[in-house]
């Protein structure tokens, strides 16, 4: 059972403030850092910024995830004395916990209770050259076996790639893979190695092959053509090649015009690789086509339907009735 204790969302009281912090867990002891305190802060005061009024989450390359309703629902309970506080920094620069920020003010709330670190230079490792390496582990490390989403590989491989930028991580898979494990995280090995390939491949490619993610792809083809669709040919290149092709088909079928795609990839690491890639796409969009071509003949002039649906497996489980055997018949209208 939850220990929930109801919070005032426009004011709390100093003695039920002192009664929550004396229930809360022990913190958690980072490298780089010193727990100061746990402490109410006015939810106004916490800065979840950077200068260019970008979230300051720069351990988290694909953002927090999608909104959980459950996360809103025990946040309106209260407080739970049994989980660990988000925490702040310095001059209340938000460590982990975006998520709960966000529900908390759209709940309405105005006070709620932060563990407070400062930076602590004694207490760094050999693999954080100052502040900023400090908070990137730290919050590379949070959420670990808590229910709330842990950071990813490519996280990971992000921030590896930033140290080695900045000297704070030498340039090998070995050096890599002792930061990694420096860490809280629940990767296996062939993960962490991995990791530690994609990083040195990052920094390999510096120099050879300018990086484009995929927004900033749409946003050089957009200048140039504001209708083109961006591909991706990297190694994922055939999937997204499908996915192209139906809207390819379904524009054709509706317009009887043509669709402007333009190519980039965020996998190539040299010339020729850059090149292999861009040749193999065209040639899976070309043999997509004539398929299709091929296709719509046999199907003009066959007799038989191409596919038949022959049933599904029976999954839905009924309680007291035994489990059909064989498959289910399908029926769609």
């Amino acid at each position: 059972m939850k220990n929930y204790t109801v919070v005032p969302k426009d004011c709390v009281p100093q003695q039920l403030q002192d009664e929550i912090i004396s229930q809360l867990p022990a913190p958690i002891q980072y490298p780089g850092q010193v727990f100061k305190e746990y402490r109410f802060r006015n939810l106004s005061s916490i800065k979840i910024t950077d200068g260019g009024g970008n979230t300051d989450n720069t351990a988290r390359s694909g953002g927090t995830g999608a909104r959980q309703e459950s996360l809103q629902v025990s946040l309106n309970r209260g407080i739970d004395t049994e989980q660990y506080a988000p925490e702040i920094i310095g001059d209340a620069v938000l460590k982990d916990g975006f998520n709960r920020y966000r529900d908390l003010n759209e709940l309405g709330y105005t006070y709620w209770v932060f563990a407070h670190y400062e930076y602590d230079e004694k207490t760094r490792t050999d693999f954080q050259k100052d502040d900023e390496d400090s908070l990137d582990d730290s919050r590379l490390g949070a959420n670990i076996d808590t229910g709330k989403k842990p950071h990813t590989p490519s996280d990971f491989t992000n921030i590896a790639v930033k140290k080695i930028r900045k000297g704070s991580l030498k340039h090998n898979h070995e050096s890599i893979k002792e930061w990694i494990n420096s860490i809280n995280h629940n990767f296996s090995p062939q993960t962490v190695g991995t990791i530690a390939s994609n990083a040195v491949k990052e920094i390999d490619r510096a120099g050879n092959i300018e990086f484009y993610d995929r927004k900033d792809a749409e946003i050089y083809v957009s200048e140039i053509d504001r209708n083109a669709n961006v591909l991706n040919t990297n190694s994922n290149g055939s999937t997204r090649v499908l996915r192209l092709f139906e809207n390819i088909m379904k524009n054709y079928v509706s317009t009887k015009d043509t669709m402007s795609i333009a190519l980039f990839s965020s996998g190539a690491s040299n010339h020729g690789e850059l090149d292999d890639e861009i040749e193999n796409t065209v040639s899976w969009l070309n043999s997509l086509d004539e398929l299709v071509l091929q296709y719509a003949a046999a199907r003009m002039t066959g007799k038989k339907d191409p596919f038949e649906i022959i049933g599904s497996i029976p999954q839905k489980i009924f309680k007291d009735q035994e489990k059909p055997e064989g498959l289910i018949p399908v029926s769609v209208d």
